[in-house]
C-alpha cells in the first residue's frame, strides 16, 4: 500500500517537473526561433493558447491550434506575394471539412490551390492519400477535391464556385497546387515554408475537362428542362391570356345586351302603355258603341210593340235579355280580361324582351272581346230558357 502512494507521488513530482522542463525548454528555444511573418502579438498569442491546451492535456485543442497556425501562415505568405484570395477558410460551409484550405490567384491569372500545414517543429509533415490512390498536394488530389466540392450540400456557393474556377484552370494547364509549412514551438510559430509547388500535368488536365463535361452535360440537361418548364408556362400564361381576352369579350358582349335589353324594357314599358291607353279607350267606346246598340234594340222593341207585333210578355222578355245580356256581357269581359292578360304574358314570355308586356296586353284585350260575347251569349239563352 505503501509503495503504491509513493508511486503515485512520485509519478505526479515528474509529470510536473517533465512540464516544467518543457516549459523551460520552450522559452529557451523561442529564443533561437528564426524571423517570423506573424506580429508579436499573434505569435504569442497562439503560443499562450497553445501551453493552454497543454496544462490541461487537451490534445484535440493543441491539434486544432496548430491547424489555425498553419492556415494563418499560408495567409500571410500569399498577401506577401500580393495574389488576390478566392477561398479561404471564413468563406467554407460549417460543416464541410474536406476540400481546399485556401485558393489564390496569382498576378500572371494563374489560380493557386494551398495546402497550409501547421506542425510542431520535429514533426513530418503528414500528407494524406484519397481513395482513387492520388496524394495531397497534387494536382490530381486537387481536381478531386474540386469535383468533390461541387457534389456535397455541405459546402457553400462560395466554394462550389471557387472549384468550378479550379476544374477551369486546371482544364486550361493554368492550376498550380502548393503546400505550404508552418512549423511552431510550442504554439510559438516559425516563418512559414513552401514545402511544393507543382504545375498542373496533363493527367489532372484531361480529368478536369472530363470532369467539365460532365457538369457541362448536367447543366444542359436542366437549361433543357428548365426552357420546357418556361414554354410549358408560357404556353399557359398564353392560353390564360387568350381565355381573359375571349372573357373581356363576352362580358362587352354582355354589356351590350344588357343595354338592348334595357332599352327594350324601356320601349316594352312604352308599347305597353300605349297599348294600355288604347285598350282603354277602346274599351270606352266599345261600351259607348255597346248602349247605344243597347238603346237601339229597346226602341225596336217598342215600336214592335206599339205595332203590334210582338205581345206583352214578349216585349218584356226582349227588355229584360237586352239589358241582362249588357251586364252579362260586361262583367264576362271584365274577367275575361284578368285571364287573358295572365294567360297571354306567359305565352309572350317565350319571345325575348317584348313578349311578356305585349302577350299580356293583347290577352288582356282578347280576353274582354270573348268574355262579353260569352257573357251575352250566356244571359240570352238563360232568359229563353226561364221566360215563358
Amino acid at each position: 500500500m505503501l509503495k503504491s502512494v509513493v508511486l503515485v507521488v512520485v509519478s505526479v513530482l515528474v509529470l510536473a517537473g517533465s512540464w516544467n522542463v518543457e516549459a523551460v525548454q520552450a522559452q529557451e528555444i523561442l529564443e533561437e526561433v528564426s524571423v517570423s511573418c506573424f506580429s508579436d502579438e499573434e505569435a504569442l498569442s497562439f503560443r499562450e493558447r497553445y501551453m493552454e491546451c497543454g496544462r490541461k492535456l487537451d490534445l484535440q485543442g493543441k491539434k486544432l491550434i496548430s491547424e489555425e497556425i498553419g492556415e494563418r501562415g499560408a495567409e500571410l505568405m500569399c498577401q506577401e506575394k500580393e495574389w488576390t484570395p478566392l477561398l479561404k477558410k471564413i468563406n467554407k460551409g460549417e460543416n464541410h471539412s474536406q476540400g481546399f484550405d485556401q485558393v489564390w490567384r496569382s498576378n500572371d491569372g494563374r489560380i493557386h490551390v494551398i495546402e497550409a500545414k501547421g506542425i510542431a517543429k520535429g514533426d513530418s509533415v503528414n500528407l494524406s492519400k484519397r481513395c482513387s490512390g492520388y496524394q495531397q498536394g497534387t494536382p490530381e488530389w486537387a481536381v478531386e477535391a474540386a469535383m468533390d466540392t461541387l457534389k456535397t450540400p455541405a459546402a457553400s456557393e462560395a466554394e462550389k464556385r471557387v472549384a468550378r474556377q479550379v476544374l477551369e484552370a486546371a482544364a486550361k494547364g493554368e492550376m498550380n497546387i502548393d503546400v505550404i509549412v508552418t512549423r511552431h514551438v510550442y504554439g510559438y510559430p516559425e516563418m512559414p515554408t513552401w514545402k511544393s509547388m507543382k504545375t498542373c500535368t496533363s493527367e489532372a488536365a484531361r480529368m478536369a475537362q472530363s470532369s467539365l463535361n460532365q457538369i457541362n452535360f448536367k447543366w444542359a440537361e436542366e437549361i433543357r428542362n428548365d426552357s420546357v418548364a418556361i414554354r410549358s408556362g408560357a404556353k399557359t400564361v398564353s392560353n390564360t391570356a387568350k381565355g381573359s381576352q375571349a372573357a373581356a369579350e363576352g362580358a362587352r358582349s354582355a354589356a351590350k345586351g344588357v343595354k338592348a335589353a334595357a332599352e327594350g324594357l324601356e320601349a316594352a314599358s312604352k308599347a305597353s302603355t300605349v297599348l294600355t291607353t288604347t285598350a282603354k279607350y277602346a274599351g270606352a267606346v266599345g261600351v259607348g258603341i255597346d248602349v247605344g246598340v243597347r238603346s237601339c234594340e229597346a226602341y225596336q222593341v217598342e215600336t214592335q210593340y206599339k205595332n203590334g207585333q210582338i205581345t206583352q210578355n214578349e216585349r218584356m222578355k226582349s227588355h229584360v235579355k237586352n239589358v241582362g245580356s249588357f251586364a252579362g256581357g260586361m262583367g264576362c269581359a271584365t274577367a275575361g280580361a284578368y285571364g287573358g292578360a295572365a294567360a297571354g304574358a306567359a305565352i309572350g314570355s317565350v319571345v325575348p324582351i317584348f313578349g311578356t308586356a305585349v302577350g299580356g296586353v293583347v290577352g288582356g284585350v282578347a280576353g274582354a272581346i270573348g268574355g262579353y260575347f260569352a257573357g251575352d251569349k250566356a244571359v240570352r239563352e238563360g232568359v229563353d230558357a226561364c221566360w215563358k
